[in-house]
């Protein structure tokens, strides 16, 4: 079946309004797929299609002929108006992806993003522990072949390195390996 030429331009004007509706509510369109396509370039707005809303897809040059004969300020308004909506549409599902500052969404995000760091550092700690301790031993093994003065020397220099790590606040939660007293 042939659509009539007012049907044609009904479904610019259906556009039109759609379009105008996304730019004053994006919110109910944000789950839809096919529309924020439709909104990424000329030609894929105008191969856009809805039948609920009766919209019907055509060439670009088709649609720029019907809403230069259809629409207020013709086919740059119509474009206007789409990078209008693909700008509310874009900024509404950024809004929705990362919630507001004070929201417990907001809240709750940022504690898991402190305790997933606070456990990284941990880990770090821990592997640098142990880089520690066994830099230590190393050190006292090769100690142990030289002469008395130089394993003196080794002993009074892993006391110092002892005493500064003593000093340090380890949490009880933390799970990180105490040096042995040499």
């Amino acid at each position: 079946m042939r659509k009539s030429f007012n049907q044609k331009k009904e479904g610019v004007s259906h556009l039109e309004e759609l379009l105008r509706e996304i730019i004053n509510d994006p919110g109910p369109h944000r789950d839809n797929k096919d529309l924020l396509f439709a909104l990424s370039s000329q030609s894929s707005l105008a191969n856009y299609c809805d039948t609920e809303r009766r919209i019907h897809g055509s060439s670009l040059n088709t649609l720029k002929r019907r809403s230069d004969a259809t629409t207020v300020g013709g086919f740059a308004a119509l474009d206007l108006l789409r990078k209008s909506a693909l700008t509310a549409l874009t900024k509404k599902l950024v809004q929705d992806a990362h919630p507001g500052r004070g929201s417990k969404a907001y809240l709750a995000e940022k504690v898991e993003d402190l305790e997933r760091t606070i456990q990284t550092l941990n880990e770090d700690l821990l592997l640098l522990t142990l880089v520690l301790e066994k830099s230590l031993q190393q050190s006292r093994t090769y100690a142990e072949y030289a002469t008395d003065s130089i394993r003196a020397l080794c002993k009074k220099e892993q006391r110092e390195l002892f005493d500064i790590i003593s000093v340090r606040k380890i949490p009880d939660s933390a799970k990180v390996i105490r040096l042995h007293d040499v």
